[in-house]
Order: structure tokens, then sequence, then C-alpha cells
């Protein structure tokens, strides 16, 4: 049956009555620690009703569906021949399938379960294309309707349950093929369960992602299902206050992590259609955020199409992007600054570089985000370069403690710490879906674009200042054919002492990540190394006077698992003050630039930035200033701080008002003292050898003049990231 048409009537009405009571509030859960700091703030936070819960009345269940929404999701013909082998892959991990309920396996991960408990497999099946995958569709609903007749567990999870509504209704045509009235009845009887549940429980979440999801999927439902239009008058004013509150004006969503805002389009995007089916007027707030959304996807895509990794992003699925790009306007460029998100694109010629200069996202948003401020990556032509480790695939969970560390990504680290701090409490975790983190508190940041010449981003953050007193200041600088990338990184400060922790003296490692599929040979020098790329094309890294040290490293973000890579890291020492000048540039214009006896350091760079008056925040400027700017050829400066907090996690976390300014008044008992993230992989990037032994070897990457593992300073034994309790 095509998307969009009415489904058969046949079937009896059903009347979606819950079975158990799984709508308590977010706070009757499970009880933690005394309330102190943030778990108190979390509690209250997670006991207030929504604002716009006083509107929603139960629903009422629908007779029969009206509209089977569009699935952008790409399909997988093979999983049914994978279930005859079988096999039952879901979320990256494979379980023995024999036959018989799936519901009754043990989940090898979570994500599995998930996955299993979603419907996913529906549209999987309905690839197939064949009478047998209608079948074991059937028996497979069946199968959990009668294992999950209580609104309990993993299967009963807000998310869960919203992704499984808006699988039943995308696959209902597939399933409902047959005109079997019992199957129709139950089926219908089914979606109007999930519709009166998502529908009560919104009235008792706070504003998130999630909660954005829930309010799409109990739209969809009354979209779809008859006789339910007072529901979608009552829940859309909800939905585009969530929309408003989780999209930023320049398209990014508030956690900063581009995959976020992909698995989000493919959900508005036919929501929107859904609207103009039933004749329902498509919000204005949906309409614009799908605009908005769109552009910054594409402003995240490095020159091989893929979102470059930051802040969260693992494995790029290529559909799903390409589905969502198929929607934006060729006319309309991608933007050049993610101003509210906090990030830069430099492309110039066939070379693009992304500049991570934004501060961390809201407190309750930063469960899953990564310490990467100052961070960057850089392709040439369709052949990534410079990357990021990115986040592991829900498969490879283990790893997401290393990814989060600043020493993962292709930035400067001091004192083998990083940028950002862990804020450990066992009641925020739990909430939160992860370990929250904080800082830096500061970055700004000055983009010079003209289109006739380079373009460059001068930018600094005070994630270290409280605790080594010292700031670290990046400039980055392409050319106007795209073919030299100048970089200048300025470590400074007081350099004072603070009382067992630092020293006057403090070591830092400046990290460039590459993507496996590049080729390392040293060059001529030891403080040159040549990379070749998958085409033929060479380019070089050098920096006059420092080491360049071939170090191994690990690329998490790839759909086959982590693969073994290569790291160039140059190791230093400062005090007071400590500059590296480096390039990256095709070896063309290296050879030209040695045989001219021209020094790294003389090549021609952007000065130290300005400390201008601060400009709006995030959460204080409005869209139209972010598009101004955005359009602004000219100088743009900006001051970030971090947006003001719907949950209150602790006083100013970095204030260097004196020696021991980041000791807490107070610590609570039940707070880690010491939950460094090596520590909690057993690896850090300079200890990665014995991981990488179940790591993929890259299928290029090989060097040449040197010994990757020999090379690495095995006194270097890097804390990916610091951790700090939250101060009370």
């Amino acid at each position: 049956m095509p998307e969009g048409a009415q489904v058969s009537d046949t079937g009896s009405s059903a009347t979606g009555e819950l079975a158990g009571n799984g709508l308590g509030r977010i706070a009757d859960g499970a009880a933690g620690p005394p309330a102190t700091g943030v778990s108190s703030t979390l509690r209250r936070i997670g006991a207030r009703a929504w604002p716009f819960s006083r509107g929603i009345r139960s629903a009422r269940g629908g007779d029969r569906l009206l509209l089977v929404p569009q699935s952008l999701r790409t399909l997988d013909p093979s999983f049914k021949t994978e279930l005859d082998s079988g096999c039952l892959g879901l979320a990256g991990s494979v379980a023995a399938y024999g036959g018989g309920s799936p519901f009754a396996i043990l989940p090898p991960t979570d994500a599995w379960a998930r996955a299993l408990h979603n419907f996913s497999w529906l549209s999987h099946l309905r690839a197939s294309d064949e009478e047998a995958a209608r079948d074991l569709a059937e028996e497979w609903v069946h199968a959990w309707i009668a294992q999950h007749r209580t609104s309990k567990g993993i299967a009963w999870e807000d998310t869960v349950a919203a992704r499984r509504l808006i699988n039943l209704l995308a696959n209902s045509a597939f399933v409902l093929a047959e005109p079997d009235a019992r199957l129709h009845a139950t089926y219908l009887d089914l979606v109007n369960r999930h519709l009166t549940f998502l529908h009560a429980r919104l009235s008792m979440r706070p504003a998130s992602l999630e909660t954005l999801t829930v309010a799409t999927a109990t739209l969809y439902g009354a979209l779809c299902i008859a006789e339910q239009e007072g529901i979608v008058d009552a829940i859309t004013p909800l939905f585009c206050d969530l929309l408003v509150r989780e999209i930023l004006p320049d398209g990014s969503s508030v956690n900063r992590e581009a995959t976020a805002i992909v698995e989000l389009l493919l959900d508005l995007l036919p929501l929107e259609r859904c609207f103009t089916s039933r004749d329902f007027a498509a919000p204005e707030a949906l309409r614009s955020a799908i605009a908005r959304a769109i552009r910054y996807v594409d402003h995240m895509r490095l020159g091989d199409g893929m979102l470059a990794r930051f802040n969260g992003v693992g494995p790029t699925w290529p559909d799903r992007l390409a589905a969502v790009l198929a929607y934006r306007d060729v006319m309309n460029p991608p933007i050049e600054e993610a101003r509210y998100s906090g990030y830069v694109r430099l492309a110039r010629g066939a070379s693009t570089a992304i500049v991570d200069v934004g501060v961390p996202p809201p407190f309750e948003a930063s469960a899953s985000a990564h310490a990467g401020c100052l961070s960057f990556e850089f392709s040439a032509g369709t052949a990534p370069i410079v990357v990021n480790c990115g986040a592991p695939g829900p498969a490879d969970t283990d790893w997401v403690p290393l990814a989060r560390g600043t020493a993962a990504h292709s930035t400067l680290t001091l004192n083998d710490a990083s940028s950002s701090v862990l804020v450990r409490d066992p009641v925020a975790e739990a909430r939160l879906g992860g370990i929250p983190i904080e800082g830096p508190e500061r970055v700004e940041r000055v983009v010079r674009d003209d289109p006739t010449r380079d373009v460059s981003v001068t930018a600094w953050h005070d994630g270290y200042l409280s605790r080594f007193g010292m700031r670290h200041e990046r400039i980055l600088t392409l050319a106007p054919d795209g073919r030299r990338l100048r970089g200048l990184d300025r470590v400074s400060g007081s350099g004072r002492l603070f009382a067992g922790r630092g020293k006057a003296v403090q070591p830092f490692a400046l990290r460039f990540h590459l993507h496996p599929r590049t080729r390392v040979r040293r060059g001529e020098t030891t403080d040159t190394v040549e990379i070749a790329l998958p085409g033929g094309e060479i380019w070089e890294l050098a920096s006059d006077g420092h080491d360049l040290h071939l170090e191994e490293s690990v690329f998490l973000a790839e759909l086959s698992g982590p693969l073994q890579t290569i790291q160039l890291v140059i190791r230093s020492e400062v005090s007071d003050q400590k500059e590296i000048d480096w390039v990256l540039e095709h070896s063309e214009l290296a050879a030209a630039r040695r045989a001219a006896g021209i020094a790294v350091g003389a090549l021609a760079i952007a000065g130290t930035m300005p400390m201008t008056a601060p400009v709006a925040t995030p959460r204080e400027a409005t869209a139209d200033d972010g598009a101004a700017a955005e359009d602004n050829p000219t100088d743009v400066t900006a001051h970030a701080e971090r947006p003001a907090l719907r949950l209150v996690a602790s006083s100013a976390a970095n204030d260097s008002n004196g020696p021991d300014a980041d000791e807490p008044a107070g610590r609570p008992d039940h707070l880690a003292e010491e939950n460094n993230l090596g520590a909690d992989t057993g690896a850090d990037l300079q200890g990665v050898a014995e991981a990488l032994g179940r790591v993929a070897p890259a299928s290029a990457n090989d060097v040449s003049g040197g010994d990757a593992a020999s090379d690495a300073d095995p006194s270097d034994d890097a804390d990916p990231t610091d951790d700090r309790p939250a101060k009370t």
C-alpha cells in the first residue's frame, strides 16, 4: 500500500487501555544517596511536571489507521537471510537465533536489547519481500505482546516505546497485508496502547532531546490513528516548544552532536508530510527547525561527505546522511560558522577544516559530551587526513571513556589532563544515562574570512586555568588554494604552583590523529612527516625544531569497529609561555618552502586574538542575530560561556582566585575521589598497544622509516579526562 494512503478498515475497534501502571514520575525511581548538590537538583527537576501537562488529556483509542508514515531509514534485505542462518544482528552485536520468540534470548548488550524492543527489525523484514518474512513479523509482534503486558523494563523505556510506535505505524501496511480481522484488532490495540502511554509520559518528563523524540512519536500516532485530532491540538504547542529549546538557531542540537540531528531529521521530515496529508498546517517551528538542521548537517561534513567526529559523533551511516541531505536546498550553501553550537568551518579550494570552538553542552545534556575543545579535523579533496578518534559504535562501549578524553582529539593536552572535568554523582549518572562533564567555562574565538584571501580562526579556552594557571590558544589559517594549513598553538599563563597538584613546569602534548586510510613516512628530519593519501597525493606535517613522535592510536568511528591508526605527537614543557608553530601542506609547497629556506615559523599567520567585549551567549541571542553573523564576511568575534543551566550542577567550576580554587568546600562521601578515564578502560592513548590487540589493523597507515610503537614515550601515561566531583 502506498505511504500516506488509507489503511483497510477491517477489524473491530480497540480501547487501547494500558496494562500495568508504568507511568510513575521520574522522581519515583530507586532511592539514591542523601540529596546534595547535583542529586537534589535532579530530583527536583525530575519531579516537576511539564508546563503543558494541564492541557493533556488521556488518549481515547481510535478505531482505524489513516496513514502509513514514510520511513527514511534504509532497509536491510539481508536481515532475513541472516536469521535463516541462525544470526540475529542488531546494534552492532549478534545473538544466536534458532527460531521462536527472540524476546527470550539473553541480550548480548543493552543496545541490542533496545534495538530488539524498538521493532527496527520490522523494516528489515519488510525489505526481504517474502511471505515468510511477513509471517515472522506477525509472530514476533504476538510474542512481544504476550511477554510485555506490563509497562516495565527496557522494553518500556520512553524512547524505546517511542521508536516502537513509529516502527509499528511505518510498517503497518506490511504486517496487515492480509484481511485478518483479529490481527487488525490486535495491532490497532497495540498502537493505541503506545499512544496512550507516550501521551501520559509527556506530562512527566523534563525538556530534552529524548522528550522531543517522545513528543514526535506521539504526534505520529495522533496523526495516523483516527479520531485523535484533540491530541494533535494539545501536543503541538509542547512539540514546538521542545523544537525551540533543543535545536539551536544554527541548527545544532543542544548536546552539540551532529548524529543526533541526523537521527532527529529522519523523524521530523516524514512528520511534516503527515501534517500535510491530514490537512493540518505543519507548524512553522517544525519547518524552520528542519531547514536550519539540514544546513547544520551540511556544515559538519568533511570532503569525504561524512560527519566530522566531534562530541559523540561515531560511525556515520552514509544512507541516512544521504536521505537527510536529499532535502537540502542546493542554492543555500553550508553555513561557515555554527555560532551557537561552536563549530567553525574553514573551506578553501578542495580542502576543509572543521574546528570545535564551543563550550560543552549544558550539564543535563553533557552525559555523552567529549572534552575536545579547540580540536580540529582536516580533509584534502575527499580524503580525511587529521581526525579525532570519534565515538565507538554500540557494540564497543568499553571504549567510551577513552573516546571522551582530550587525548583522543587532535588538540593540545596539558599535564596529561583533559580540558573538561567529570562530575561524578550516582544520581546524576543514573538520570542522565552517563557521566556529565563541566568546563571549559569560557571559550573566545575570532573568525577572519575574506573570500579572496585565506580564512582563519583564533580561539582560546580556560579549561586548564584553575588547575594549572594556563590557557590554551590556537590559530588555524587555511591558504586561499586550500593546499596549506598553518597552525600555532600557544600555552600561556602564570605557571603558579598548586598545593599537591601541579608543577612549576607543565608538560604538554600536541596531537594529530591520522585517518587510518593514510600512510605515514618519516621526512628527512625528525620534525617532518610525510602523509600519503589513498589517491597518491602526498602532504607533509612539519614543525621546526620540535620532534614529531609517531605513536599508536585508534579510530573508533568506523562501522566495522575500531581500527588501529597513528597519531603524530609533539611534546614539550611550559612554565610561563610556549608556542608551537606547525604547518600541514601539500608536498609541492613543502619542497618549495624548504628550497627557499623559509622556516615554518616564518610563514605569515594571524596574530594574537584581541580580548573583545563578550557578545550574546547562545541562550540569549536570537536566530536573527545568528543569521546576521553567519552572513557577515568581515571579522566575527564571539565569546562563549556555558549557557544558563536548567540543572545547576555546581558553583563556578573554574574560579581561579586562589591556589585551591578548584577544591570543593566539602566533598560528599559518595562522590569518587579518583575516576580518570584511562583507568576505566584499562588503557590510555599512550598505553593503547595492549588494547589494540582486539582492534582491526588499518589497511594502510603503515609507517616507513620508523616504528610507531617504539617511537612512543613509555613514561607518558596520559590521563584522557580529568575528574572532579561537584561542588556543594
